[in-house]
């Protein structure tokens, strides 16, 4: 069987990670000069020194990633390249186009696919050998089913590819989905280790979790995108794929320091409350909702007394979506979302303004002129009478 065929069409998350490393390509003598890790964040091909010669494999892998070509159609631009450039590399052909191909491959899907299962919040993860291979590894077929917590150290070593050729793959499940797909709960197997450290059963060099250092850049990536969607669109693709990254978000708003003009989109306005504004002739540019560091420390400044604590604030985008109610403000020129909270036994207050222009500074540190769904301030409050004003504010969802 294919490996196009295991692995199916490519998704969003996989061509992201890909192209993340495209920025970095690197010039080798041999395929231990870039370890581990190190392939999150830059493109090698083993013998590969030319600038480019890199960047014309680079591209080609990108077509195949980006549109699910075949290991023969990979040949075609591979024979291209080598004809163009003069390239003389190591190995029998069949051998080397199949592993650069299919190391590309396997190793984009499993970082997308690492991406998804953060952004799901699976609370277990299974090991799943793939049926396909013609030389089965012993050690990866005993690991089939097994069902471990997702943060189980073992999977530090053991995600998968686990080696030239491994085609195994992980899937995430609650206990409940776990049991009934027969999901094996048990403790993380020893299986001893080689004399160079690394755990038995897995390749030279495979000891590693792709795409661990860069899921949180790829599911950030991915929301930005969702900006530019319609918001009907972005609020169903962000509620359904959970692209919004709760670490990345922040490790950014914990180390700032002062206001910069910085601006992060951290969530997105519920498909609900962008069919009720829509019913109101209400049609926000997009479904993204975004703060700015200088709205971060307006709603925190001088330890105010009336201030969200930072423990619940620094995780807006876990946060945001539990709202109690959200209200219509329609005592603004320009509308206004307000987002009622029930905050560690007290009632919390945040304001969105939608389509708001702003001149912002985004993560690649240029500065450009948006519009924006911002979150503009948010504090504690104890009165809540004053909302039930319908003169001022209409409740588009929940209750008060």
């Amino acid at each position: 069987m294919p490996i196009n065929a295991v692995f199916k069409r490519p998704f969003d998350e996989q061509v992201a990670f890909f192209r993340g490393k495209l920025g970095n390509l690197i010039p080798t003598e041999k395929w231990t000069d870039v370890w581990k890790s190190a392939h999150d964040t830059g493109f090698m091909v083993a013998g590969a020194a030319k600038a480019d010669l890199l960047a014309d494999f680079a591209a080609a892998v990108d077509r195949a990633i980006s549109e699910g070509k075949s290991l023969q159609a990979f040949r075609q631009d591979f024979d291209a390249i080598v004809a163009k450039h003069g390239w003389s590399y190591n190995g029998e052909y069949n051998w080397r186009t199949r592993t650069i191909y299919r190391t590309n491959i396997t190793t984009s899907y499993a970082a997308g696919r690492l991406a998804q299962l953060k952004s799901g919040r699976f609370e277990y993860w299974t090991y799943r050998h793939s049926d396909s291979v013609a030389n089965p590894r012993p050690l990866h077929v005993s690991w089939n089913g097994l069902t471990l917590p997702a943060n189980d150290p073992w999977w530090n070593t053991h995600y998968p590819p686990n080696g030239w050729g491994c085609q195994c793959y992980v899937v995430g499940v609650s206990r409940s989905a776990g049991q009934r797909t027969g999901g094996r709960f048990d403790p993380a197997p020893d299986d001893g280790v080689e004399p160079d450290g690394r755990p038995k059963g897995i390749d030279k060099g495979w000891d590693y979790m792709p795409g661990a250092t860069v899921a949180d850049r790829i599911r950030q990536n991915l929301l930005d995108k969702a900006a530019g969607l319609p918001a009907s669109l972005g609020a169903a693709v962000v509620a359904s794929t959970g692209l919004a990254s709760g670490s990345a978000f922040t490790a950014w708003a914990d180390r700032l320091t002062n206001a910069q003009g910085e601006i992060r989109n951290f969530q997105a306005l519920p498909s609900v409350i962008v069919s009720r504004l829509a019913e109101r002739g209400i049609a926000p540019a997009t479904a993204v909702v975004s703060v700015r560091d200088e709205d971060i420390f307006h709603a925190h400044r001088d330890r105010k007394k009336s201030a969200i604590p930072w423990s619940w604030y620094r995780e807006l985008p876990k946060n945001f979506p539990g709202y109690k109610a959200v209200l219509l403000d329609k005592t603004e020129a320009k509308p206004a979302l307000l987002f009622i909270y029930d905050i560690a036994g007290q009632t919390g207050k945040l304001v969105v303004k939608l389509d708001f222009e702003a001149v912002v500074r985004g993560q690649d540190g240029i500065k450009r002129k948006g519009i924006y769904n911002i979150l503009r301030t948010g504090k504690i409050i104890g009165d809540t009478t004053g909302l039930g004003n319908k003169a001022a504010y209409e409740l588009l969802d929940g209750e008060l």
